[in-house]
């Protein structure tokens, strides 16, 4: 059964084609699905998961979006078209700093924790930086802030 669809799929498109009736109309679906996901999706509700070739088609497939997306800067800020990456999650960084603080209050403290993010978001907005998403990570004890022991110099 499933040769003779893809003989009725290949035939069919090759009939369209040659008869120059295909009209190409995508469906943006903006849920972040991996490739697999989206093609069984694509298939379910439409017809396939449309492969774009060209830039052209890129440009044409931009231009059908109501909104710019993260997508539409990426492809444009490249020099030549590159296809589609089968990534889902947006890159991920860390960052580990050391603060000195003279003053009794709590790092670990909700209040405190945000007013400090707060503060770093502002700053990377101030220098020009959007589009980032700062979140602390938290360590196996539940806190963010470790206090780290003083480091003595002991003669052995």
């Amino acid at each position: 059964m499933m040769k003779i669809l893809q003989l009725v799929l290949v035939f069919s498109e090759i009939f369209i084609q040659s008869s120059c009736l295909l009209i190409r109309q995508y469906h943006y679906i903006s849920n972040p699905l991996n490739w697999t996901e989206a093609q069984t999706y694509c298939r379910q509700n439409y017809i396939d998961l449309a492969t774009i070739e060209s830039s052209e088609e890129m440009d044409k497939f931009l231009k059908a979006i109501e909104r710019p997306t993260e997508l539409e800067s990426t492809v444009k800020t490249n020099s030549r078209f590159m296809g589609f990456l089968d990534r889902v999650e947006p890159e991920k960084h860390s960052l580990k700093l050391r603060l000195k603080i003279n003053s009794p209050v709590n790092l670990n403290d909700p209040a405190v924790k945000a007013e400090l993010l707060k503060k770093f978001q502002k700053e990377l907005t101030d220098k020009g930086v959007s589009g980032v998403k700062l979140k602390w990570t938290e360590q196996r004890d539940g806190n963010v802030f470790q206090k780290e022991e003083s480091k003595t110099n002991s003669a052995l």
